[in-house]
């Protein structure tokens, strides 16, 4: 009977274990090794400057508030929850908008997101299509929707923007970028890119 006992105890420090190692927690799904593969105008003869960026911030940036953001997604995510659970009722319309028929909110996951920056942007180079490479690699089939965060202050609450995204056939993804949106991203104290996907 006792080792019957100790079998079973043992069998749930290991199950208890797993479970905890299974957790999502912030700096899982941070990617700092965000790679910008290319950047092109949606306007037709438009040149980007070299001096253009759009991309993950420095390894040594600040990054508490968005490591704040995905702290609260994870608390979510690890209750049983989904990512969407997150969004205010606005920023779940705009996803919402951006989904094929079939796929719903609830369907969403997050894999990984990115803290970024953007300088020397101009109003010439209007709406841009920038092209990343992250750890997961996606695809074409998949259901990709982006999401910025935007942190205008120190002190300001997060405000959502949601962009349209799609995987491509080399696992990278594309994702538009309003020019509005680019000029946001370059003021803001901080700022985190959300990959969604199904």
């Amino acid at each position: 009977m006792k080792k019957l006992l100790s079998l079973v105890l043992a069998f749930v420090l290991v199950f208890s274990l797993a479970a905890i190692s299974e957790e999502l927690t912030a700096s899982k799904i941070l990617d700092d090794e965000i790679e910008v593969v290319a950047v092109e105008s949606l306007e037709d003869g438009v040149v980007i400057d070299d001096d253009f960026y759009i991309g993950p911030a420095d390894a040594d940036a600040d990054k508490t508030l968005s490591e704040g953001v995905l702290a609260d997604i994870c608390e979510i995510l690890n209750d049983g929850g989904t990512v969407a659970d997150y969004f205010d009722d606005e920023t779940k319309a705009a996803i919402e908008a951006l989904l094929p028929e079939g796929v719903t909110l609830a369907d969403l996951d997050l894999k990984e997101a990115g803290v970024i920056v953007a300088m020397n942007y101009r109003p010439a180079y209007g709406d841009l299509l920038v092209t990343y490479r992250f750890v997961t690699e996606y695809t074409p089939e998949q259901t990709i929707v982006g999401v910025v965060g935007l942190f205008e202050t120190e002190e300001s609450p997060v405000a959502w923007r949601v962009v349209e995204a799609a995987g491509q056939e080399d696992g990278t993804v594309v994702a538009v970028f309003p020019g509005e949106l680019i000029e946001k991203i370059e003021a803001a104290y901080e700022n985190v890119f959300l990959v969604l996907d199904k």
